[in-house]
């Protein structure tokens, strides 16, 4: 029964959609009476380009104390562009945060307050903005929204569930696809043909829209999956590197004794408990991988838009749409709610007319900044309730645009999270609250929230997350 269920809603996928990497048709025509705006003379074109739960430190420019990490396309991205060093999240799980990139809200705003809550038709996107607007929209990968049904301004859209039934279609299965390295803790080598990797559908996809998109304004939503678990690497990636330029810690028992419960049980769940060292240098070997293979894929697009000629007149934005763990206090993966390994990630934007190549912004922004923004540089107001603020000006010399910044666990475990650039408080409804001075204690091992001499900055910052929390929403 599950084989014909799979092979008729393959038929209707091929019937109405060409296969992966083959061009797709044109999206459909706009209506002139919903154009409500159109851009400015000269608007670029913009690339979204995302990797999921890719921590700061793990690019070759974030991280010369690790050596073995080679990201030379993301490097050149931020050498022709302007990077902004502390840039937060607004939520510490993938569709939330996504949600907060494509409304300019956080997820208290936007309503996806976890995975299994869709972003609501209500909610005007980027892509719905920018259509409107007149240009050629599209969404390939891992975009989350998709999986609802809701178009959103997309279009052409294809998300995981599309790739993965074309690799099941072609007889390619996670039981006979993957060769482990360690079996528990889901890391190995990818054995699909390098054709047929998911990175390169997506990836092929892309230049496909690209290419035919030529010669008029588009918006491009490109979203991969790594360096998210399972971590897969194509085979060969992780044997030519240097296990010896990696150092791949174990957690420190005691200080996970001390943490609020949700996180002990997490820790606990999933075996750090008693994670050996040849399975932690897996972890960051693989890890690593992940992110080396994409950032190949990355060159890829890159490639094509300068050969075009369309690189110059793009602007491109990057982001993860989350971290992970990655080695702070020893552990990998999400679920830990908001640390700053998990909320803390690389932002680069490239577009040399509005924004100064290589240069580094060190004041504070958020994820929900980034679609005011996008709107500012097209000339285009923001839609009613965007709660975000254009950080256009703040690349340019500009002052800050936030005394301090927030990310959020909207469902159980909650976690709320403060940070003003050195004092970040985090608090568990139900459980303990965290208060961490990351001047002195970056990894986050020892919660002040207690100590007296920290008493003065507690108060301040709960008073601000308490008034961002009754804040409501326009």
């Amino acid at each position: 029964m599950r084989s014909v269920l799979l092979a008729l809603v393959l038929g209707a996928f091929l019937r109405h959609s060409p296969a992966p990497g083959q061009a797709p048709g044109p999206g459909p025509a706009q209506d002139p009476a919903v154009r409500s705006e159109q851009a400015g003379a000269g608007a670029p074109n913009v690339l979204l380009l995302t990797m999921d739960q890719l921590a700061y430190d793990w690019l070759g420019f974030t991280s010369p104390g690790l050596p073995a990490i080679q990201t030379p396309n993301l490097d050149r991205l931020a050498q022709n562009g302007t990077f902004f060093r502390r840039y937060y999240v607004d939520a510490d799980t993938c569709h939330p945060s996504r949600c907060s990139l494509l409304t300019g809200k956080p997820p208290m705003c936007h309503g996806a307050l976890s995975e299994s809550f869709r972003l609501p038709d209500s909610e005007v996107t980027l892509a719905e903005k920018l259509a409107r607007a007149g240009y050629a929209t599209a969404a390939f990968g891992k975009i989350h929204n998709r999986a609802s049904g809701a178009q959103q301004g997309f279009q052409q859209a294809r998300d995981m569930g599309v790739y993965l039934l074309h690799l099941r279609s072609l007889g390619y299965r996670p039981g006979n696809s993957l060769l482990w390295q360690s079996q528990e803790y889901r890391t190995g080598m990818n054995r699909v043909p390098a054709g047929l990797q998911l990175q390169q559908l997506i990836t092929d996809d892309a230049l496909a829209f690209l290419q035919a998109s030529v010669g008029q304004p588009w918006f491009l939503y490109l979203s991969y999956q790594y360096p998210h678990p399972p971590w897969v690497p194509q085979h060969g990636t992780v044997a030519g590197m240097d296990p010896a330029d990696v150092d791949a810690p174990l957690p420190d028992l005691a200080v996970w004794a001390n943490k609020p419960l949700f996180q002990r049980q997490r820790f606990r769940a999933n075996g750090f408990d008693h994670l050996d060292a040849v399975d932690s240098l897996a972890h960051y070997l693989a890890y690593l991988g992940c992110i080396e293979e994409t950032d190949r894929y990355i060159g890829q697009i890159l490639q094509q838009l300068e050969q075009s000629g369309e690189l110059a007149r793009t602007m491109i934005v990057f982001t993860p749409d989350h971290g992970d763990m990655a080695g702070q206090l020893g552990v990998f993966e999400k679920g830990f709610g908001t640390y700053e390994s998990i909320v803390h990630v690389p932002l680069i934007v490239q577009y040399a007319p509005l924004f100064p190549p290589g240069t580094a912004v060190d004041e504070l922004v958020q994820g929900s900044d980034i679609a005011p923004t996008i709107y500012e540089v097209l000339g285009l107001q923001a839609p009613p309730g965007t709660t975000g603020e254009s950080f256009l000006q703040l690349a340019q010399g500009g002052p800050p645009i936030h005394e301090v910044v927030f990310s959020a666990a909207e469902i159980a475990p909650a976690s709320w999270m403060v940070h003003d650039g050195a004092y970040v408080l985090i608090a568990h409804p139900g459980d303990m609250h965290e208060l961490y001075d990351l001047t002195l204690d970056p990894e986050q091992e020892v919660n002040r929230y207690n100590e007296l001499l920290y008493a003065g900055i507690r108060a301040r910052l709960t008073q601000l997350l308490d008034t961002w929390r009754r804040s409501g929403c326009n």
